[in-house]
């Protein structure tokens, strides 16, 4: 996403950053979707508190010039937010 977001059960759309970078230098990715950070590090007073955070791993992507992996990466981490918070 590229920023914090307020609600954990929906991505912000995707910065085209990272993006940019993965295709024009041929990046490997490594897609990792993060749970519970929010209870771990609050907005409003910053700090941290004890929680578990849980990773999830997705497999690897090889990034293609004018391909649509992006939105796909995209889809498939909102899925898996769906699924840990149904």
């Amino acid at each position: 996403e590229g920023t914090r977001n307020k609600n954990p059960k929906k991505l912000l759309p995707f910065k085209m950053g990272p993006k940019l970078l993965a295709e024009k230098l041929n990046l490997k990715i490594q897609p990792l979707v993060l749970l519970n950070v929010r209870d771990v590090l609050q907005f409003n007073p910053f700090r941290m508190n004890r929680n578990r955070v849980v990773v999830i791993v997705l497999p690897p992507i090889n990034p293609e010039k004018g391909t649509d992996w992006y939105k796909k990466l995209e889809k498939d981490m909102q899925k898996e937010i769906d699924k840990y918070y149904q």
